[in-house]
């Protein structure tokens, strides 16, 4: 067989209905890829984030910055108990006439190995800081009203319901 008949014989191969569909079907991988994620700390944008939302923690164990540092901090938890009674919470302002439970305007932090259970409808608090276990009681019709809210990494915000 001569070189001219070989290439013709590839030319009408390449012009076959398989070789046609290969050419306008190509290729596609059955299993898609999956998207590009980003591990926390990956560069120095994402650190500045961090910090500035959950603050630094100190080798005293307080937190520096933030959106709710300890140094703005009003009220604090210092039992496991609900959110209505004061046995649960600890003012650390100097307003003697203030009220033992969080009021309007408070900045709330529900301290580390603590659990406080939202058990009522709550008063409009500026912040809450979750460094333990915030929960709400699902028998009763409760309600967090906050403007920001932080559950730092060891924190757990839960909600049931019936």
């Amino acid at each position: 067989m001569g070189i001219l008949s070989r290439f013709l014989r590839r030319g009408a191969q390449s012009n076959s209905p398989k070789a046609r569909r290969r050419q306008r079907y190509p290729f596609r991988p059955l299993v898609e890829p999956l998207e590009i994620r980003l591990t926390p700390h990956a560069n120095v944008v994402l650190d500045a984030e961090h910090l500035a939302v959950f603050g630094k923690p100190e080798a005293d164990g307080s937190i520096t910055g933030g959106l709710v540092p300890d140094v703005a901090l009003t009220y604090k938890s210092m039992a496991s108990g609900p959110w209505s009674a004061s046995t649960t919470w600890q003012y650390l302002g100097s307003d003697p006439t203030a009220s033992p439970i969080p009021g309007p305007g408070a900045n709330v932090l529900v301290s580390a190995n603590t659990t406080v259970t939202v058990d009522t409808a709550t008063a409009a608090v500026r912040t809450v800081r979750d460094d333990g276990v915030l929960n709400f009681d699902p028998s009763q019709d409760t309600a967090l009203k906050v403007d920001t809210l932080i559950v730092e990494p060891q924190g757990t915000f839960q909600v049931t319901m019936q």
